[in-house]
């Protein structure tokens, strides 16, 4: 179905032994005994950074990175396989242009956010989860029209784009198609949009980019906001496979009303 090679999936590390990967800036290694598992994480790197080394084969006595932290689990035994699985963000997402951007009355804005990934780690046949990380944390942000009424999101450290040849492909990041849409009176000047990221679920496009389905977003001439999600792929990643459900799975779907300030921030 799609390019690779990829960071997630299925992999044995055979009793006694390790293995490390590198996701752009999370470096990741994996020990296994045999009535422990124990990962040491470290994301030092760059936002950015595209590097990529899966599941490479190393000496159980290699020291850890410095600055990792160490997370140990244990089981009556351990078991294959070590899956890792790509998720979402656990929360909304604020993404913002690059400069301040105008829809006009009656028009559409076609644009595209990218948001960072997490990874869960699951061990065993029965997928049982032991951990879940950032790849990169993103920073913290609030929307919301003052610090009494709004929520606490992640800022989008990537610019929303108009065109989504403009984000770099990076292995450990996922593409939200938004269509914004103004019915209202006057231009909308667009500074921030909050992106309801937990209730999407990840797919996989032939190429190797991840996607998400469409976010549709339209401004009443009331001033109310509809926001409409979609289950289907966005037509710019071609056909997709599905890579991991929504943290919110079934919530959200159709059209649900947004005041201003829960979308914008105003």
């Amino acid at each position: 179905m799609s390019a690779g090679p990829h960071w997630w999936g299925r992999f044995h590390v055979p009793l006694h032994g390790a293995a490390r990967w590198q996701i752009g800036p999370l470096q990741l290694i994996v020990r296994r005994q045999p009535w422990a598992w124990s990962f040491a994480t470290r994301s030092a790197g760059p936002w950015d950074a595209d590097h990529l080394e899966v599941a490479s084969p190393l000496d159980p006595q290699t020291p850890d990175p410095p600055g990792s932290a160490i997370s140990r689990f244990s089981f009556g035994e351990t078991l294959d396989p070590l899956e890792l699985e790509p998720r979402l963000p656990d929360r909304t997402v604020v993404a913002s242009p690059a400069a301040q951007m105008g829809v006009m009355p009656g028009e559409d804005c076609r644009a595209f956010v990218s948001v960072p990934l997490w990874v869960c780690l699951r061990v065993g046949t029965d997928r049982k989860p032991a951990m879940e990380l950032p790849i990169k944390r993103p920073p913290d942000t609030w929307l919301g029209p003052s610090p009494m009424q709004g929520q606490l999101c992640y800022g989008s450290r990537a610019p929303l784009q108009l065109e989504v040849d403009r984000l770099p492909h990076h292995p450990h990041r996922a593409i939200i198609p938004l269509r914004l849409r103004n019915d209202g009176i006057g231009t909308f000047r667009l500074e921030r949009i909050r992106m309801p990221v937990p209730q999407l679920p990840l797919l996989l496009a032939a190429d190797g980019r991840l996607w998400t389905p469409p976010v549709a977003v339209n401004i009443e001439r009331s001033g109310a906001v509809a926001v409409e999600l979609s289950a289907s792929p966005p037509p710019e990643a071609g056909p997709c496979a599905a890579l991991s459900p929504a943290r919110e799975e079934g919530r959200g779907l159709g059209r649900v009303m947004h005041s201003l300030g829960a979308m914008f921030g105003r």
